[in-house]
């Protein structure tokens, strides 16, 4: 995975803070995979509201999480403000709390959980440098 991340403000005519991240094709996949796994092991529709907040439709849409896998074609990631809090809140909390074993993570998302949280800064660090 690249240890980089680009993002650029999206010139919405509404006037939106909407942002597209140029993810690659790796990043895009464990983003989605870290989001399945998330949306596996989270039941609770509260707690799931308050991780990925009002732009949870929008977030599973740009992930193609309904897709199946071989169907599935990264590329740049179209997000509004909300969506990449969300995207956020659900990096950590999957670095976090699920799943418990780190075997049993790698299994999961296919990466180790120190790359998912280093993806967490990234998204940070693109905003900071968003033009």
């Amino acid at each position: 995975m690249k240890p980089e991340l680009e993002a650029r403000s999206s010139d919405d005519p509404a006037g939106s803070d909407r942002y597209v991240f140029g993810v690659d094709e790796e990043q895009f996949h464990l983003l989605r995979r870290a989001l399945i796994t998330y949306l596996g092991a989270e039941p609770a529709p509260a707690a799931r509201a308050l991780v990925l907040g009002p732009g949870r439709a929008g977030l599973e849409a740009a992930l193609q999480v309904e897709r199946d896998y071989a169907d599935v074609v990264p590329g740049p990631l179209p997000l509004a403000f909300e969506e990449v809090r969300g995207l956020y809140a659900m990096l950590l909390t999957v670095a976090t709390f699920w799943p418990q074993s780190e075997e049993d993570f790698v299994k999961r998302v296919g990466h180790f959980r120190e790359t998912v949280r280093q993806l967490a800064g990234l998204l940070v660090g693109a905003l900071r440098e968003a033009r």
